[in-house]
């Protein structure tokens, strides 16, 4: 004879039958959620440390171009910080140099003048008087070219512009000697044309060289005035 199942038996296996389907719900549910949000919430970090890595890769690339570009401005102010110094040294030698040179052209030119105006014998003691006088102006700026130089010269630890002023000396000093061989005749002088003449030679090669040694030194100082505008340009170009 078969056995029979209680009631209270059935009422039991019923109950644990409903709390394991309640379970197993909830376990899927779980699951689900485990799937769909925590999973998701993994790869949102790994979005987050993408995009961090790469934020920090451009910053650490902008900071390593802003070091770069920081280090070429103080190179370039450096560059030109030397070139305005160049510059103003070149300046502070050449320009006094340039003004002497270009009084004494004035002044040979006065001479002559002068003595070409003493060619009537009425004229003469006044015509020597001016030219002696331009004559000493101008021996006065030969020689103060020539100290400004020597002076220079010596003090120039630049070997480039040792060079340089050392050259024009020799160049100024040779016009300092030609013009000691300028004699101003007497008023009385029997020869007075041709010694003007011959002075009027010495005043031309005096005031040719003078425009040359002039326009050496302006180029001199041009070319840094053009360094240093170039330079300008150029930390334009880097800002």
């Amino acid at each position: 004879m078969a056995a029979t199942i209680g009631a209270p038996v059935l009422d039991a296996i019923g109950t644990f039958l409903d709390y394991g389907s309640a379970a197993m719900v909830i376990m899927v549910i779980w699951f689900i959620v485990k799937f769909f949000f925590m999973n998701g919430e993994n790869n949102n970090n790994d979005q987050r440390a993408e995009k961090f890595g790469e934020w920090w890769n451009e910053f650490r690339e902008k900071g390593r171009q802003k070091r770069e570009e920081e280090g070429r401005n103080r190179e370039t102010a450096a560059t030109a910080a030397t070139q305005k110094r160049i510059q103003s040294t070149r300046e502070r030698l050449a320009k006094p140099v340039t003004g002497w040179l270009l009084r004494a052209r004035i002044e040979a030119r006065e001479l002559f003048n002068h003595l070409s105006n003493g060619r009537a014998q009425d004229r003469r003691e006044n015509a020597v008087r001016r030219a002696r006088q331009d004559y000493d102006n101008m021996v006065h700026q030969l020689r103060s070219a020539v100290q400004h130089l020597r002076t220079h010269l010596h003090r120039q630890r630049d070997r480039a512009l040792h060079n340089f002023l050392d050259q024009e000396y020799d160049h100024v000093a040779t016009l300092l000697h030609l013009a000691g061989e300028i004699q101003i005749p007497a008023a009385d002088d029997a020869n007075w044309g041709e010694k003007v003449r011959e002075i009027g030679q010495h005043i031309t090669t005096i005031r040719a060289d003078c425009d040359a040694i002039v326009g050496r030194l302006n180029a001199y100082i041009e070319r840094a005035e053009m360094q240093e505008a170039a330079n300008a340009q150029q930390n334009q170009r880097n800002q």
